[in-house]
């Protein structure tokens, strides 16, 4: 099923240094081959009709004359802004997104053995549930005798009902990867440091972190306490090439 949408951050768009290099015109193409892009087979290249685009067919799509077609698209290829691969151009981060969708998308095949629901999301590329404490175990049939079912009943309670809250918590995965509506928070929250630096930081502290002060039982709160405690101005993206924007 084709997507409808795709996630567009403004930051990312507005900081690339890659794209700051381009004229207006240049960026505007860009934009144009993301849409076109993201409706392609294979995700994330400049495809159509089963074929890559060449400059003489994305000037029709776009419009425009294969003369300025050709200029601004060297532009974008002498800044890095897009990349070839196999005769086509492509999105870097759309590709690299696609890939990391499909990961999840497989691995939450595994979410069918939370019901229905959880097959159905894991499809769609979200991840299994995971367990945070034992399993709840099997209550004991009721007793025959109706004299015992008062005395029994208590006990079975004390014996299979289980706290109302793991206090182990769980430890951050090492393949943990920052969660879009977490990055919005955080970007409204603190505007003034990198959310993508602070997020590695994250993760990289929070995974090597050993034993029982490395399981959290709320990571989403954990994570807005580590973004407030950032210092003003910390975390800043370095220049260059790397730091890329959402689809480059």
């Amino acid at each position: 099923m084709k997507r409808p949408a795709f996630q567009f951050y403004p930051a990312d768009w507005r900081n690339d240094a890659g794209l700051k290099l381009c004229s207006l015109s240049a960026r505007g193409l860009w934009i144009e081959m993301i849409c076109i892009m993201h409706a392609a087979e294979p995700y994330g290249h400049l495809c159509a009709a089963g074929r890559p685009l060449d400059t003489r067919d994305l000037s029709k799509l776009v419009g425009e004359s294969e003369r300025d077609v050709k200029k601004w698209l060297d532009e974008l290829v002498r800044n890095n802004v897009c990349s070839s691969e196999e005769g086509a151009i492509i999105s870097r981060r759309m590709v690299r997104d696609e890939s990391l969708r499909e990961r999840r998308a497989a691995g939450g095949e595994a979410g069918s053995e939370f019901g229905h629901l959880g097959a159905e999301h894991g499809k769609k590329g979200g991840r299994p549930r995971k367990e945070t404490g034992d399993k709840k175990p099997p209550l004991n049939p009721p007793p025959s005798s109706s004299s015992s079912s008062s005395s029994s009943s208590s006990s079975n309670n004390e014996d299979t009902a289980p706290s109302a809250k793991s206090p182990r918590g769980t430890a951050l995965p090492k393949d943990w990867e920052l969660p879009g509506d977490w990055r919005t928070w955080a970007e409204g929250a603190r505007p003034d440091v990198d959310v993508l630096t602070v997020a590695d930081s994250f993760r990289d502290y929070w995974v090597a972190k050993p034993g029982k002060d490395g399981r959290k039982a709320d990571w989403l709160a954990t994570w807005r306490n580590w973004v407030r405690n950032q210092r003003s101005g910390s975390a800043q993206r370095p220049q260059g090439a790397e730091a890329v924007g959402m689809f480059v």
